[in-house]
């Protein structure tokens, strides 16, 4: 995925600004109105194990996409994969095997093709 990217950044003079939150025991999803506040296209939510997540970080989610923002779902635990959507009912990316960091930068990258979350996904399972 090297030359071979699908990505051409060559005309790109910044990426698109991705925020990044970390769930934890008794998130406060109002942290998510800072977030929406600032108007970034997409923010990633770093889950618990298997991309499971407080009560506060589903409410955030349900925030952040009725705002209109892109979600994507990464687990925090080094090496830990999410199967499946852990947020049903909810429409969000989820990172599969990558870390929220570099989920991060995947979303601004994918962000330079496309906004549509479907194509996303694609994106997040191909890379």
């Amino acid at each position: 995925h090297t030359s071979e990217s699908i990505f051409d950044v060559t005309t790109v003079s910044s990426l698109e600004h991705v925020a990044l939150l970390t769930d934890y025991p008794g998130f406060d999803a109002g942290l998510m109105d800072g977030v929406i506040a600032l108007k970034p296209p997409g923010v990633v939510i770093a889950a618990f194990a298997g991309g499971r997540l407080s009560a506060g970080a589903r409410l955030a989610i349900s925030k952040a996409t009725d705002a209109g923002l892109t979600v994507v779902v990464a687990s925090h635990v080094p090496g830990g994969r999410i199967v499946g959507n852990p947020v049903e009912g909810l429409p969000v990316v989820v990172a599969r095997d990558l870390s929220p960091n570099k989920a991060r930068v995947l979303l601004m990258l994918a962000f330079t093709r496309t906004r549509e979350l479907k194509e996303i996904q694609r994106l997040f399972d191909l890379y």
